[in-house]
């Protein structure tokens, strides 16, 4: 009887056994096919973003090209100016110049040598003869004006 009793116990151990072991293996394969829902949104959520941000740097790339066009169209008319600045700079020279030789000139001085260090370049020709034109405008201004006063 004891025997019998022992295999009943076992039995019922084994059972009790058996239906715990089932019922974490639903809870296992219930945390499983969670996971696997977890996975499959997490990878088209990646997919979503990878695509935006491919998107994005195509975007990013295209702005970053056309930037660098229109400092490249920008380039030549900072030259200019900083040509312009030179010209403008190289003339005052030579009106100053002028000026003075035409000041000496005309109170019967003798003629010093002023060093001419500026030329004007071929590409300012147009430039040029507008300020001869306005220092000549002045300086008959002046001239003028001085012969009011006596």
């Amino acid at each position: 009887m004891i025997i019998e009793m022992s295999m009943s116990i076992i039995a019922l151990a084994f059972v009790v056994l058996t239906i715990y072991l089932i019922s974490m293996s639903k809870a296992v394969q219930k945390t499983l096919d969670e996971l696997n829902r977890t996975l499959i949104e997490s990878r088209i959520h990646l997919r979503e973003l990878s695509q935006n941000s491919g998107k994005t740097m195509d975007k990013v790339e295209t702005i970053g090209v056309d930037l660098k066009q229109k400092m490249e169209t920008l380039n030549p008319i900072f030259n200019s100016i900083s040509n312009l600045g030179k010209i403008f700079e190289s003339q005052s020279s030579a009106m100053k110049q002028r000026y003075l030789k035409q000041s000496l000139n005309d109170y019967g001085a003798e003629e010093l040598s002023i060093p001419n260090d500026s030329k004007p370049s071929s590409l300012s020709s147009g430039i040029s003869e507008a300020i001869e034109f306005a220092s000549l405008g002045v300086s008959l201004w002046q001239k003028l004006k001085k012969k009011g006063r006596k």
